[in-house]
């Protein structure tokens, strides 16, 4: 009489704790009505999709890039998955 006891164990990602930082700033100039945004996340090994939303325009990856033609009030949205499978968002204003 022989049996096969397996054990399997699961470890529960802690998907509350993701942290996305880059180098967007609080405020930006316009010149001729004109402004070239470059942006990047920090640690970019630390995630396998980066989605960069800015009123119409999409980017995705470590860097985005994105023109304003006009003064105002933005809202940049920051969607991550990070490479443990999580995702997060982070809405940046300037």
């Amino acid at each position: 009489f022989s049996f096969l006891l397996l054990t399997l164990s699961t470890y529960a990602q802690d998907c509350d704790d993701i942290s996305i930082s880059t180098n967007v700033e609080s405020t930006y100039s316009l010149c001729n009505n004109f402004k070239e945004l470059a942006f990047s996340i920090s640690a970019p090994e630390e995630y396998q999709t980066v989605n960069w939303i800015l009123e119409e325009q999409f980017n995705n990856g470590t860097n985005a890039s994105f023109t304003l033609n006009e003064a105002g009030f933005y809202t940049l949205i920051v969607q991550v998955e990070d490479v443990n499978g999580c995702y997060g968002s982070k809405d940046i204003n300037f």
